[in-house]
């Protein structure tokens, strides 16, 4: 928040010029501002908001953030990857980071934000390849969100869950190669707990190939072409031959 402000609290800090003694008041005032609110009522209490008002609130989540980027200088708008300045990459990872909180709050109710949550994930994760932060943030919030809500059985949300992890398998492969690790991490957590609640051989086709290229680099791009090349080269020499 205090970088949203303009006031630091960066997690790029350590990069910036020491603030002045003026600049430290401030920050010293937004801090108490921002305790006054109570900002973490709006997770906290959200479970207790009407169905309307739950949809509205992720709703002015993901309008913010658009409006962030929007707004964000140099932004070509036909630019396919786009790159923020720290300020903006802050905002946008506390949004996240909000609207994470508030659905796993409200996995009662998951099916009826799901929908907005899950596209406003996979905007992140297509767009920003240049923010590594903002990215991490987004694969880190989709495992969190699959370890939560796969013991719902009797609830089709957890199949839609399940095979949106699939947009993991998008990633650019040096995206794949940095969030390496935390994939790898979500995904023993959600077989170790969860395993005995995938019954479906699409959803393990995911998880196998999630599997194989965090942990050993096999990128499904990669592996498809490789596939095109062995065929290829099997009907050429069936016709030399």
């Amino acid at each position: 928040l205090l970088s949203w402000f303009g006031l630091g609290g960066s997690s790029y800090d350590s990069r910036e010029v020491k603030p002045t003694p003026d600049q430290q008041q401030l920050i010293k005032i937004a801090q108490n501002v921002i305790l006054e609110c109570h900002p973490e009522q709006l997770i906290v209490d959200g479970k207790y908001l009407t169905s309307s008002a739950l949809t509205e609130l992720v709703n002015a989540i993901v309008q913010a953030s658009s409006a962030i980027v929007s707004q964000s200088e140099g932004m070509a708008p036909s630019q396919q990857t786009k790159k923020l300045n720290e300020q903006d990459e802050d905002a946008l990872v506390l949004y996240l980071e909000l609207m994470v909180s508030i659905t796993l709050e409200n996995k009662d109710r998951l099916s009826q934000i799901w929908p907005s949550v899950q596209h406003h994930l996979q905007w992140i994760m297509s767009t920003f390849g240049r923010n590594p932060v903002l990215v991490e943030r987004a694969v880190v919030g989709l495992l969190r969100l699959a370890n939560r809500n796969l013991f719902r059985l009797k609830d089709d949300i957890a199949e839609e869950i399940l095979h949106s992890l699939a947009m993991l398998l998008k990633l650019r492969p040096p995206a794949m190669f940095m969030f390496s690790r935390q994939i790898a991490f979500g995904l023993h957590e959600l077989l170790r707990a969860n395993a005995a609640n995938v019954h479906r051989k699409e959803h393990w086709a995911v998880l196998f190939a999630l599997l194989e290229a965090a942990g050993a680099g096999a990128y499904a791009d990669d592996i498809q072409q490789q596939q095109r090349e062995t065929v290829g080269s099997y009907f050429r020499f069936k016709e030399i031959g």
